[in-house]
């Protein structure tokens, strides 16, 4: 079995991945930009360690959300 490069591994989950995945993936990668920016600016690494929990929230929350939607239209 022949292993494909990282680049064309991540083109192709990136690819079939649902939307939600996509738009959690850039909420986290943008705050933590924001974090690193920030944290460049100010000094110190309190921002980028508040811009990373807060990252891991919001994309944990996105992709929890079809779930959420599921449950609710059972009821």
């Amino acid at each position: 079995m022949t292993r494909l490069p990282d680049e064309e591994v991540t083109r192709r989950f990136l690819r079939l991945a649902p939307p939600y995945v996509r738009v959690a993936l850039a909420v986290f990668l943008a705050a933590l930009l924001a974090g690193a920016a920030t944290s460049a600016l100010v000094g110190g690494l309190f921002y980028l360690s508040l811009a990373l929990v807060v990252g891991i929230v919001a994309a944990v929350l996105l992709l929890m959300l079809p779930a959420f939607q599921a449950h609710r239209r059972k009821d």
